[in-house]
C-alpha cells in the first residue's frame, strides 16, 4: 500500500509554488522543475493521508510480533494505545498504531516496583511515559446496581469467608502486570498511581495549579479489592475537565455538552466499581471534529468506523469490555485535527485496517 496517494497544490510550499510560477510561459520547464523539487522533498512532507492501524484479540506473542513488525516497517507505525482484556478467561491484547518516526519502547512489568525501576532508567535515556495500561483479571460483565454500603458489606463477608488463597483464585486481587508506552520526543511528565478517587481529585487540582494536564488515566483494582487510579500529567495550557458517571447515556450527553463548549474527549475509561459500570472521561480544549463510540457491539463499532474513516480521522483511544455471552463491547475516540490524545502525536489524515470482518464471539 502506498502511503502517498497524491500531492495537492496546497501541500506544496509557497516557495516551490512561487518558483514554479516563474515558468508559466514554459509549461514543460515548470513541470520538470516542480517534479525535481518535489522529488527532493522529505517523504514525511508528502503525507496527505493519515495512517493508523488497530488490531484486537491478539495473544501476547502475536501482539509483540505486531509491535516489532510495525516498528521496523519502512514507514514506521508506533504504538500509541494498548488495551488488555479477558474473553472467556483468555487474556487478549488490542492496540492502536499511528505513523510516527520517533523512538518508542513498550515495557511490561510484573508490579509497580519493577515498573518504576524501568521508568526511571528510560527517563535517564530521554524517554517519557505516554500511555499506561494496568491489567487485572476479573469478570467485566456488568453486575446489578446495588447500594454501595451493601456492596462493601457483601464483599468483606465473602473475603472473610474465603480466606486469602481462595480469594486470590477469584482473580480479582490486584494487577497481574503493567504495560507502559514510552516515547523519546515528548517532554517528561509526572506519573502517580495507587490513588483513591479523593486522592486523585486532589492531585488533579494540584497539578492543574502547576498548569499540568492529565494526558492518560488508568483505573484498576488493587490487591485489597479497591478501585485505584493512575495518571500521567504533562505541562499544557488551556482548560481541562474530568468527569465520572454510572450511566452511558449521561456520559454521551455530557460529551455533547462539552464538545459544544469547545472541549474534546482525549481519554476514556470504563470499569466496574461496587457492582456498577462507571464511565470516566478526560476532556481538553479543542476545535477539531470528534466522534465517539461507547460500549458498542462489534458490528456497530465496525459500521461506525467505516463511516468515520471516510472523513479522515485518527482513532486515538480504544476500550474493549466483555459483555454477555463473551460478546466484545468496543469503545473508541476518533479525532480529525491537531490535538487528539495529548501524548505528542501528530495528526495526519488516515488509513486503517481491522483484524477481522466477523464478530469473534459469533
Amino acid at each position: 500500500m502506498s502511503v502517498i496517494r497524491h500531492v495537492s497544490e496546497s501541500m506544496i510550499s509557497p516557495r516551490i509554488r512561487c518558483f514554479a510560477g516563474r515558468f508559466r510561459t514554459v509549461p514543460l520547464l515548470a513541470l520538470a522543475a516542480l517534479a525535481v523539487l518535489t522529488a527532493c522533498m522529505p517523504l514525511r512532507l508528502g503525507h496527505t493521508e493519515n495512517v493508523y492501524r488497530f488490531w484486537i484479540d491478539q495473544s501476547s506473542a502475536e501482539f509483540d510480533a505486531k509491535v516489532k513488525e510495525y516498528q521496523e516497517a519502512t514507514v514506521p507505525l508506533k504504538l500509541v494505545d494498548v488495551e488488555v482484556y479477558t474473553i472467556k478467561g483468555t487474556t487478549l491484547y488490542a492496540g492502536v498504531w499511528h505513523q510516527n518516526y520517533s523512538e518508542h519502547r513498550l515495557v511490561r512489568s510484573k508490579d509497580w516496583s519493577a515498573f518504576e525501576t524501568e521508568r526511571r532508567s528510560l527517563e535517564e535515556d530521554g524517554y517519557s511515559l505516554v500511555d499506561l495500561e494496568v491489567f487485572v483479571r476479573y469478570s467485566a460483565v456488568e453486575g446489578p446496581s446495588i447500594d454501595e454500603n451493601l456492596w462493601d458489606a457483601a464483599t468483606n463477608a465473602i473475603k472473610d469467608f474465603l480466606g486469602g488463597a481462595a480469594r486470590k483464585a477469584i482473580g480479582r486481587g490486584g494487577p497481574e502486570f503493567i504495560l507502559g508506552i514510552f516515547r523519546k520526543d515528548v517532554a517528561r511528565g509526572d506519573v502517580y498511581y495507587d490513588l483513591t478517587w479523593d486522592q486523585f481529585d486532589a492531585k488533579r487540582i494540584e497539578q492543574q495549579q502547576r498548569r499540568y494536564h492529565l494526558i492518560d488515566i488508568e483505573v484498576y483494582t488493587n490487591s485489597g479489592y479497591q478501585v485505584r487510579y493512575a495518571g500521567i500529567w504533562r505541562r499544557s495550557g488551556g482548560e481541562q475537565t474530568i468527569w465520572k458517571t454510572g450511566s452511558k447515556d449521561d456520559f454521551v450527553s455530557k460529551n455533547t455538552v462539552l464538545v459544544n463548549s469547545g472541549m474534546r474527549l482525549t481519554d476514556m475509561e470504563i470499569f466496574q466499581e461496587q457492582g456498577r459500570t462507571r464511565y470516566l472521561g478526560v476532556w481538553h480544549e479543542g476545535n477539531d471534529r470528534q466522534d465517539i463510540a461507547v460500549k458498542e457491539s462489534f458490528y456497530a463499532f465496525k459500521g461506525m468506523r467505516a463511516e468515520y474513516d471516510a472523513h479522515n480521522p485518527l482513532l486515538v483511544d480504544l476500550e474493549i469490555d466483555e459483555g454477555a455471552d463473551a460478546a466484545r463491547l468496543l469503545s473508541g475516540i476518533w479525532r480529525y485535527g491537531k490535538g487528539g490524545k495529548s501524548n505528542g502525536d501528530s495528526f495526519f489524515n488516515f488509513d486503517s485496517e481491522f483484524e477481522r470482518d466477523d464478530d469473534p464471539s459469533d
